[in-house]
């Protein structure tokens, strides 16, 4: 059965009716305002790439033709030139650039400062290392347009030309953004190529997507499990925000025509800052557990596998059968190894934060199950 379609409060006008193309004859009603885009910029610390990162943004924003759209720039309190960087750029650019400040350390709280900012009713996401390509904003606003069920697009991502890449990067290149979304369950694809489906694994960076039902989700009480934070050891409210707008109904697209280059500094692509990268995910992928084994309970008992202890175990036999098996399909022993390796790595990260964060995984658990925010979930 179809889950019924999201509902989104009354006051919430449909994005269709924001669309820039759309017709609207000589009448007595006064016409909806046009499309805007919001551009969201977290940083912390990101002077080597911000410079271009802006650049990039504000020349598409400001580009003829484009979508009416604006550039936020949230600065989770860097410590090295990224203010004097941002006040430089909004002086040069007031009419197009905004900047914010979040002091609480984690990406989720210069996520939500800057979503709940932003004017456009679509929200994409460009990390402080990314530079988004030419028209960039005229295939956001299309595919929203031809595609009205899609809560989130994802762009193809490709590793900047003047990164040297380690020989292991094409094993690796999902998870540093720099590749293709995943796009699943009843897949269509159309004549210029992009694809519309279900369900999808689409990275933050260059993803755009809704931003009024992310709002109703916030203002109901949902809070993200995953809040990207090197100290705290988790990555992944990219892939949760996927998870969450899934089961409020919204399908997720691809469209290759939005380019994007990815700059990763040199220090992020040796072998341990990759293997710290995948125990990070690891952690993460805890924010989308209960997405998958639960559903509204409406008073009803709670599974045995919603405990911390159930899902603790899942991941210990999990990370023993990555240390037993010989890993999936490959086409060089080499290449087996680091897949077995990666595997191995997010299973324990998923143990290790699961073990010290159990109470707070209960917690998660029972707002995707049973929390105030529910009332938007339909699968």
């Amino acid at each position: 059965m179809m889950p019924r379609k999201y509902q989104p409060p009354a006051e919430y006008t449909r994005v269709e009716s924001w669309l820039p193309t759309m017709t609207i004859k000589q009448s007595a009603v006064t016409p909806s305002p046009p499309l805007q885009i919001t551009l969201l910029v977290c940083t912390r610390n990101g002077s080597r790439t911000l410079d271009e990162c802006l650049r990039t943004c504000l020349a598409e924003v400001q580009r003829n033709g484009a979508p009416p759209a604006e550039v936020i720039v949230v600065d989770n309190g860097s410590t090295d030139t990224t203010p004097a960087i941002l006040e430089k750029s909004a002086r040069h650019n007031p009419r197009w650039l905004r900047v914010l400040h979040a002091s609480e350390p984690g990406k989720n709280h210069a996520f939500e400062a800057g979503v709940r900012a932003a004017r456009g009713e679509i929200v994409a996401i460009i990390d402080d290392d990314n530079y988004i390509g030419p028209e960039y904003l005229t295939h956001v606003a299309a595919f929203f347009r031809d595609y009205p069920a899609a809560g989130v697009v994802g762009s193809l991502n490709r590793l900047d030309e003047s990164v040297v890449a380690p020989d292991w990067f094409p094993w690796a290149k999902d998870l540093l953004a720099c590749e293709r979304p995943l796009i699943a369950d009843r897949v269509t694809v159309d004549d210029r190529g992009r694809e519309i489906g279900d369900l999808g694994y689409i990275a933050g960076a260059g993803m755009a997507f809704l931003k009024r039902p992310l709002l109703d989700a916030w203002d109901s009480g949902y809070r993200f499990f995953s809040n990207t934070n090197r100290q705290a050891g988790i990555t992944g409210e990219d892939i949760e925000l996927c998870f969450l707008l899934r089961s409020m109904g919204f399908r997720f697209g691809f469209d290759p025509q939005m380019h994007l280059r990815h700059d990763i500094a040199a220090a992020r692509l040796t072998p341990a800052a990759f293997w710290e990268l995948c125990e990070m995910v690891g952690a993460g992928s805890l924010g989308l557990d209960p997405f998958l084994f639960t559903t509204k309970h409406h008073g009803t008992r709670a599974s045995v596998k919603w405990r911390w202890s159930w899902q603790l175990l899942a991941k210990v036999k999990r990370w023993a059968l990555s240390v037993a098996t010989k890993g999936g399909t490959a086409d060089t022993a080499d290449e087996r190894r680091f897949r077995r390796r990666r595997e191995r790595h997010q299973c324990w990260g998923a143990v290790r934060h699961l073990a010290a964060n159990r109470e707070r995984y209960t917690r998660h658990v029972r707002q995707v199950a049973s929390g105030a925010w529910t009332r938007l979930r339909v699968r």
